[in-house]
């Protein structure tokens, strides 16, 4: 059986999708071209930058902007689905996770340590295979590094038994849930499970 961890990220305050079902339903229903005004053309603004391309043959798009002291990098491959035959599809995809298995430049579960030593983050919907196990904490050791506030060093780990997966709590300092509820020593898990580890929620599914 295939198991996976999904990564959620939920906002410390957000509207309650009954609240805000309520708040569509009970708002007056009016023709929106009695209300607003004409449509103006849209003007799409002008995005300058520099195109240029590396020694290795990487294709470089920059643009500047100095409101902020900030970073961002977006790495694209022109690869994938789209690019697939039919009849031969999914290959995109499991190359994608082969590389986070490792190869002669980097070890199994590095890409994420290097990620997060320089800033970066788990994302909503990243996902991680639980093949031979894995542990979640802050520390540089564990296998899914988490930057939260409430994490132990290695807070949990995940593992397999006789073709089962179980969630464990490795002792931390402020605890692990496990479907909102506190979670004491190991439990099974089953598909749809939510772990929560401080404000870090993750989705264990299983196929």
């Amino acid at each position: 059986m295939k198991a996976s961890l999904f990564v959620t990220r939920f906002a410390t305050k957000c509207v309650a999708p009954a609240a805000l079902l309520l708040a569509l339903v009970a708002a007056p229903i009016v023709n929106a071209a009695d209300t607003l005004p004409p449509a103006k053309s849209l003007k799409v603004p002008e995005l300058k930058y520099e195109k240029f391309v590396m020694p290795n043959g990487l294709l470089v798009l920059m643009h500047e902007d100095h409101h902020l002291p900030l970073v961002a990098v977006d790495l694209w491959y022109h690869v994938g689905p789209l690019n697939e035959r039919a009849g031969r599809t999914g290959f995109a995809h499991l190359f994608e996770h082969m590389m986070f298995e490792g190869s002669a430049n980097i070890g199994k579960g590095e890409h994420f340590r290097l990620i997060a030593e320089r800033g970066g983050g788990l994302t909503r919907d990243e996902r991680f295979d639980l093949l031979g196990g894995l542990s979640i904490g802050r520390s540089k050791d564990a296998d899914i590094q988490i930057e939260d506030r409430y994490a132990s060093s290695i807070h949990a780990r995940l593992f397999s038994r006789e073709g089962r997966h179980f969630v464990e709590d490795m002792k931390s300092t402020n605890g692990t849930l496990l479907n909102g509820g506190a979670l004491h020593g190991e439990a099974e898990l089953v598909d749809g499970d939510t772990i929560q580890i401080g404000d870090t929620v993750f989705r264990f599914e299983a196929s």
